[in-house]
């Protein structure tokens, strides 16, 4: 079923809030207002929304410390600032604490519209990026209480959360890939990604591969996913893993 997407407006000028509300529902959105940064925070505590429009110049916190608190919500809405005396140092700040874009009053309805547009869609996509993430973690379960599968678990938590290049070989078949999802599904120390270099080596061709990857991306290369390069390891791994008999 398809819902609207909810839009929270924040302006201290009743004006403003009510003509922006009234535009954003006849173009078919969902449209809440609030008339201060504290009113909008608690909104947001109270119900989800994809998009805030944010006025800079608020009574009491302003628009900036609302965005920093807003960043800090369990999954936040992207956050489009809106302001009547913007400089580019405010724009910056804006950006640097996470706003999404822009707006300078007096508004563009067109730029306002179309900005909105695209903020809705980046948070479709980042949704649906949790989505895949939660389903990667799913095909990364490595289950089984016997003595190896408990050393291979163990091993596969004291690798994980450091940026050390592993080398996994073994038979084919015999769960490097799964292997390989595993530690790339757990965060590494001091990024939200994990980059570094997983080197498979198979026995039957002899060959090892390098394949960059980050956390969620998908190895293979299968539709949709990029083909990886084949070549020598120029660096020796820091961790080895031998799968198999």
């Amino acid at each position: 079923m398809f819902s609207m997407p909810n839009i929270l407006i924040v302006d201290d000028e009743a004006g403003i809030r009510d003509s922006l509300a009234g535009v954003l529902t006849d173009e078919g959105y969902s449209a809440s207002s609030a008339e201060s940064g504290e009113a909008c925070l608690e909104r947001l505590r109270k119900g989800a929304f994809d998009v805030v429009l944010l006025d800079i110049w608020l009574p009491g916190i302003d628009g900036l410390e609302t965005l920093e608190r807003i960043r800090q919500l369990d999954n936040p809405p992207e956050v489009i600032m809106i302001s009547g005396h913007g400089t580019i140092e405010t724009a910056v700040r804006a950006t640097k604490l996470g706003a999404y874009d822009f707006l300078e009053k007096p508004l563009s309805l067109d730029k306002t519209l179309i900005l909105l547009k695209n903020a809705i869609e980046s948070k479709k996509l980042e949704r649906e990026n949790v989505d895949l993430k939660k389903q990667l973690h799913g095909r990364s379960t490595i289950v089984g209480d016997s003595i190896p599968m408990k050393a291979l678990r163990q091993q596969i938590g004291l690798m994980a959360p450091t940026n050390g290049r592993v080398l996994i070989y073994g038979e084919s078949g015999s769960g490097k890939e799964l292997v390989a999802h595993a530690i790339h599904a757990k965060p590494a120390q001091g990024s939200d990604l994990r980059r570094g270099q997983l080197c498979r080596d198979s026995r039957r061709s002899h060959r090892k591969r390098i394949v960059r990857t980050s956390q969620g991306i998908v190895f293979g290369s299968g539709h949709g996913q990029r083909r990886p390069s084949f070549r020598k390891p120029t660096k020796e791994p820091c961790f080895s893993m031998k799968l198999g008999t």
